[in-house]
C-alpha cells in the first residue's frame, strides 16, 4: 500500500493519494497503531478539503474517531465520529452514517455512559427497522458487534439476535476462503471479527 502511495503522488492522482492514505489509516487502525492511523486519516482529511471530496472527507473523520479511540481520546473521537455521521446524512449516504453512528457507540461504551450507548444503538437499529441497510460500509460486523455491546451492558434481549445475524454474516465470509489458514486469519486479525467468533 506504501507502493500505492508513492505512486500516487509521482503521477499527481490526488483522489488516489487520498483514499490510499483512507485505507492506510484503516490498516494501521485494526493493528492498533493509533499515532500511525490518525496521522495517515488526518493527511487523507487535508487532501479530501482540498480536492473538495466530501465522502473521502467523511471516511477520513471515520477513521480519525477510531484512531483518537485507540489512544483513549473519548471527546476528540466523539467529535471525528460525529462530523462524520454529519457529513454522511448530508449527502444522503444514510447507510454510511451507521458506521460513524457505531463509532459514537464504541465511544459511549469506552466512557462507561451507557445511556449515550443505548441512544446510538437505538439510532442504527431504527435504521434498520425502516428497512435501511448497511450496503457499502467497510465493516458491517464492527457495526453489529458495537450494537450488540451496547444491549447486552442493558441487558437487553435483542442482543441474542443481533448476535446472531453478526456470526451467520462472519460464517459466510469466512465459508468463502479456501483453506483454514486463511480462514482463521481473517479472524484472528481483526479484532471485532474474534470477538464475535469467540462470543457465545
Amino acid at each position: 500500500m506504501g507502493n500505492a502511495l508513492s505512486i500516487a503522488r509521482e503521477v499527481g492522482n490526488r483522489y488516489q493519494e487520498m483514499y490510499t492514505l483512507i485505507n492506510l489509516g484503516a490498516v494501521t487502525g485494526v493493528q492498533k497503531e493509533a499515532d500511525l492511523s490518525l496521522r495517515y486519516a488526518d493527511q487523507a482529511r487535508m487532501l479530501s478539503l482540498k480536492i473538495g471530496d466530501r465522502a473521502g472527507e467523511a471516511w477520513s473523520h471515520f477513521y480519525i474517531g477510531h484512531a483518537y479511540l485507540l489512544k483513549n481520546e473519548i471527546l476528540q473521537a466523539q467529535d471525528a465520529f460525529s462530523t462524520s455521521v454529519a457529513i454522511r446524512e448530508e449527502t444522503k449516504q444514510l447507510n454510511l452514517a451507521m458506521e460513524a453512528q457505531a463509532g459514537l457507540v464504541e465511544s459511549a461504551l469506552q466512557a462507561d455512559d451507557i445511556s449515550d450507548a443505548e441512544k446510538g444503538a437505538g439510532i442504527i437499529l431504527a435504521h434498520l427497522a425502516n428497512n435501511g441497510t448497511l450496503d457499502g460500509t467497510e465493516e458491517p460486523l464492527r457495526i453489529y458487534f458495537a450494537i450488540y455491546r451496547a444491549l447486552k451492558k442493558i441487558r437487553d434481549p435483542r442482543a441474542v439476535s443481533i448476535l446472531q445475524i453478526a456470526k451467520q454474516i462472519l460464517d459466510g465470509q469466512v465459508s468463502l476462503l479456501k483453506d483454514e489458514t486463511s480462514r482463521a486469519r481473517y479472524v484472528q486479525n481483526v479484532p471485532w471479527r474474534k470477538a464475535i467468533w469467540e462470543e457465545e
